[in-house]
């Protein structure tokens, strides 16, 4: 089977971020809880913050506890960046390894055959 990623520039923007850490005294990793170091404590905020979406907060929600949330159109986006990450961790690692010394990672859509994971490079149609 093909597997298949798209990475924006968005999502470049947001994996710069990783919180790559020292889990124990055995493993280092990213926890999938506290996935961006950018300072604040809600992953939204802290996405919103990296990705430049500040200023499409609503007010309102400024102190929930829950942490604020965005205008529809960019909650939406957090939301879907947020699921893509989560979802392809792995292979958003394969993918910077297997492209370091390729210059590394950059938009556009990247495939591999699930049994050899030997990621391929193309750049996006309108590019």
């Amino acid at each position: 089977m093909k597997l298949t990623l798209k990475i924006t520039e968005d999502h470049i923007k947001l994996i710069k971020w990783f919180n790559f850490k020292r889990i124990n005294d055995k493993y280092y990793g990213i926890d999938t809880y506290d996935v961006f170091d950018a300072g604040d404590t809600f992953l939204f905020e802290q996405m919103a913050n990296i990705l430049g979406y500040q200023d499409k907060i609503i007010p309102e929600t400024r102190e929930s506890y829950l942490g604020p949330l965005y205008e529809k159109e960019y909650q939406d986006k957090l939301e879907e960046y947020d699921r893509f990450i989560i979802e392809n961790f792995v292979f958003i690692e394969e993918i910077i390894h297997q492209f370091c010394d390729q210059g590394g990672l950059k938009p556009g859509i990247y495939s591999c055959l699930d049994n050899n994971r030997i990621w391929k490079y193309n750049k996006f149609k309108d590019e």
